[in-house]
């Protein structure tokens, strides 16, 4: 690669021609602008992403299948069960997106963390549709599974992706695109609701051809078209978001609560929280509360049964969990030691 061009070579070291992709992404789409933060401006163009995703996908009341691919049509009458396989962030859309497909299709759907997917022999039932979900294309566990699956049998591989030219889109016999733009934010936020518009667009397709009646998925769809604009209604209220994280800043643990699909929900704001060094977020269904309770918020430090102290994670000093200050200058009960530990089995 040379500043007046670029010459592709092959793995003999002979010159190759290549088509040539003309990118539409403007120098503006990674542009901070007036934001605080990558994650504040990605998370104030969620409606716009979501709007593009949905475009020219719907038509009055109607899913239009072609934007699956040219096989769509064919294939979708065909399956008779779905699995899915992800990583991080995707594979809680994939969690959500287990609800949507057994409810509204009444279809088995499992849902699989894809570095685990080529460790062991997957049984793959006739007419199994394979759907894999990256928002980059190039996840390597992601794509290890699609190519393992390609052996299988499955009746297709579908892929839900942001990234046009990606390995995925390429190897995937049928491809749903989110059109979510560039993501910079290391947490992600349009990438997963977008990832979401585009498996309830699957799933309304698979529910057409599997006896959703036709007013009933007339009018999820349409209730679909309108999420743009409900995302931005409650985008407004970030005055009182803001308010309610004054009262929260200080905490030292947090519990998600999630029950049926927005348990996933929940395990994604705990993936969001996880980096700050002194929260302890914790995904839990509602059922487990009261042990989680329990668990995270016991009245002293000594009495818990996690660690009473943990490392952080810019200066790797131990910080008590009760006051968040350096251990060794805390007033909470001793850090125990070796010592101390033997004398109370002892006891």
């Amino acid at each position: 690669m040379r500043r007046d061009g670029v010459k592709i070579f092959d793995r003999q070291g002979k010159p190759v021609v290549r088509k040539v992709h003309e990118s539409s992404l403007s120098a503006d789409a990674v542009e901070r602008g007036e934001y605080a933060h990558y994650m504040l401006k990605e998370i104030f163009e969620q409606p716009r992403a979501l709007a593009d995703t949905l475009s020219e996908r719907i038509a009055g009341d109607h899913i239009l299948e072609a934007a699956l691919g040219p096989r769509a049509q064919a294939v979708l009458p065909q399956v008779k069960g779905v699995h899915i396989v992800a990583c991080g962030t995707s594979y809680h859309a994939g969690l959500i997106a287990r609800y949507y497909i057994e409810q509204g299709a009444r279809l088995p759907c499992s849902v699989e963390v894809a570095s685990e997917y080529r460790y062991r022999r997957p049984v793959v039932p006739p007419g199994t549709l394979f759907l894999a979900i990256s928002q980059s294309g190039e996840t390597a566990d992601t794509l290890a599974a699609l190519r393992e699956a390609k052996k299988l049998g499955y009746v297709a591989t579908c892929a839900i992706c942001n990234v046009p030219e990606s390995s995925l889109v390429r190897e995937s016999d049928m491809v749903l695109m989110t059109r979510a733009g560039p993501e910079v934010g290391v947490a992600s936020t349009k990438a997963f609701t977008t990832q979401l518009a585009a498996l309830g667009l699957l799933g309304g397709a698979l529910a057409r051809h599997h006896g959703m009646d036709a007013k009933q998925l007339a009018r999820l769809v349409r209730q679909m078209a309108h999420v743009p604009e409900q995302v931005e209604h409650a985008l407004k209220l970030e005055p009182q978001i803001k308010a309610w994280a004054e009262q929260f800043k200080d905490k030292h643990h947090a519990l998600f609560l999630g029950r049926g699909p927005t348990f996933p929900v929940a395990m994604e704001g705990a993936l969001k929280l996880r980096r700050s060094p002194t929260s302890t977020p914790r995904p839990t269904p509602p059922a487990s509360s009261s042990t989680a309770r329990s668990r995270w918020s016991t009245p002293t430090c000594r009495s818990s049964r996690w660690r009473r102290t943990t490392r952080c994670w810019r200066s790797s000093s131990r910080i008590c969990r009760k006051c968040a200050r350096v251990a060794a200058s805390c007033s909470c009960s001793p850090i125990p030691t070796p010592a101390s530990r033997a004398s109370r089995a002892s006891r």
